[in-house]
């Protein structure tokens, strides 16, 4: 495996055979040393005016598969227009219709 890290710090690993490297796109490539010394956890705790807060960020490996299966569910969702838009927009959309 070769293992790449994006802007965000997410890291992805991909075959050494070259099959996948049309998914690297501008990630920056890491060893795998550093890849095996990332910390299975953290935790950062921030002080707050209304409390502390702490941020646990736990590390799992997630097949190619199974993240492009997540990020296609993620898009699933239909956004409905509240019916107390409709009239306005219908009115709006027959203006620029007839514009």
């Amino acid at each position: 495996m070769k293992y790449f890290k994006d802007s965000n710090g997410k890291i992805f690993a991909y075959e050494l055979d070259g099959s996948q490297d049309h998914l690297i796109g501008d990630k920056i490539q890491i060893t795998e040393d550093v890849y095996n010394s990332l910390p299975a956890s953290s935790a950062e705790t921030y002080n707050l005016p209304a409390g502390d807060v702490v941020v646990t960020v736990e590390t799992n490996a997630v097949s190619l598969y199974d993240y492009e299966l997540n990020l296609n569910e993620s898009k699933r969702n239909i956004k409905l227009l509240n019916s107390v838009y409709v009239n306005q927009i219908e009115t709006e959309y027959q203006k620029l219709m007839s514009a």
